[in-house]
């Protein structure tokens, strides 16, 4: 499982999904780590042993996930944190949170890292697809904006009733930057006075009893352009964080950026992002309904009748022992090679009641998709355990080599037998 931060806009939802998580956990780690250490807490209400306890067992690796709030977002440094996921986008969250929390991930500068933003649905759709259309129509009202200067004035409290969600939609490019910088001065607008920007917030975000606020126009307009436009997502933070014109248009990462980019690079949809997740769930891939907008999530397969499976020769008492051993032996090597603490144990690498039902499961492992078959039956995920894909094959030529030897032993014993 990679070193994952979740964070969330609130201590009680945050303390909801911290349970249901440890009770998803709890039969997959078998005793091997506390479900309370492999996942912890962190938010400022928490005293400083306990913060400094998680950033411990993190950092050494005992523990896998965080669930957080912007306590640990701000002057915490963890290297290695492979996956950041923001569950949920509402009015509480701002831009400047956002981008601290995404950046929480390999703050080492050779490691590479993966962030996730999980978003209702109903909030994507409420932005139309055809930003071109949106500008036209609002395109005669404004003045002509050559000479926009972004700096002109403060300002600092957010437009919601007047937005047109249609311009949100807006990607980042060369062609549509001057269109770019009249959207980013319409986001704000400016303020008098601290008191008049503190009730004017609160009205712009909050609604009143007259006049009520969708989801779209509660939430942060820079977050909700972020997270809706139809372009580079990255261009969009560079912008509003004010990059200079051309470094918004050098490329410097690594790899893909977003969902976009990796689409725009001909990456697969069943590209691994984190276990369990691919690029096929980011918005860039998923396909709209063009009548209405709406995401239309893949069908599920058609279920089709099942095709028998090959099966070994009956595996003997004597055989299954010795697959036992040979397998252990196997985790051994394994377990050297990760260079885990001392204080880890072997079953950190392949639990034993998985051994155990493989070993119990031989007479069915006759191919490789059969052993992965047995491993979601034994609850094994590879990936989030410390094995990699080579290393699920590796397991499962082991399995073969040891049962193709120990049936040629046994039938040279039974010769032998005979003889005499």
């Amino acid at each position: 499982m990679p070193k994952t931060l979740i964070f969330l806009n609130g201590v009680e939802t945050a303390q909801k999904i911290n349970l249901e998580l440890q009770r998803e956990v709890s039969g997959h780690l078998q005793g091997v780590v506390p479900p309370d250490m492999f996942i912890r807490t962190y938010w400022a209400s928490i005293d400083d042993e306990g913060k400094n306890e998680t950033l411990k067992d993190l950092r050494n690796g005992r523990t896998r996930i965080v669930l957080c709030t912007d306590a640990f977002s701000l002057g915490v440094n963890v290297r290695d944190i492979d996956l950041v996921i923001q569950w949920d986008i509402n009015e509480k969250l701002t831009i400047e949170s956002l981008w601290q929390r995404i950046g929480r991930g390999s703050r080492a500068p050779e490691r590479m890292s993966n962030s996730i933003i999980y978003v209702n649905r109903r909030l994507l759709e409420s932005v139309p697809q055809d930003w071109e259309k949106g500008w036209k129509e609002t395109e005669s009202q404004v003045a002509p904006d050559d000479d926009i200067d972004l700096d002109e004035d403060l300002r600092v409290i957010p437009v919601s009733k007047r937005r047109s969600l249609a311009k949100f939609g807006i990607p980042v490019t060369r062609e549509t930057l001057s269109k770019v910088n009249r959207h980013v001065r319409e986001l704000y607008r400016g303020a008098t006075s601290l008191k008049e920007t503190q009730r004017n917030a609160k009205e712009e975000s909050h609604g009143t009893q007259q006049e009520r606020l969708s989801a779209a126009e509660k939430v942060d307009p820079t977050v909700l352009w972020v997270i809706t436009n139809m372009g580079c997502t990255h261009r969009v933070f560079q912008i509003i964080f004010r990059e200079p014109g051309d470094a918004v248009f050098t490329d410097t990462h690594q790899g893909w950026c977003c969902g976009f980019c990796a689409k725009s690079r001909g990456l697969a949809a069943d590209t691994v992002v984190a276990p369990g997740i691919t690029l096929g769930h980011s918005i860039s891939y998923l396909e709209r309904n063009p009548s209405n907008n709406k995401i239309m999530l893949p069908r599920p397969q058609a279920i089709v009748a099942p095709v028998p499976q090959p099966r070994r020769e009956v595996v003997s008492r004597e055989r299954k022992e010795h697959l036992q051993r040979a397998l252990e032996e196997w985790r051994n090597l394994k377990f050297k090679e990760l260079c885990l603490p001392p204080n880890c144990v072997l079953s950190l690498v392949l639990p034993d009641k998985v051994l155990e039902r493989i070993v119990n499961n031989a007479r069915n492992i006759v191919t490789y998709s059969q052993l992965l078959v047995t491993l979601r039956e034994a609850h094994w995920d590879q990936g989030s355990s410390l094995l990699s894909e080579a290393d699920v094959a590796g397991l499962f030529g082991k399995i073969e080599i040891t049962l193709s030897e120990s049936l040629l032993k046994e039938q040279a014993n039974k010769g032998h037998r005979t003889l005499n």
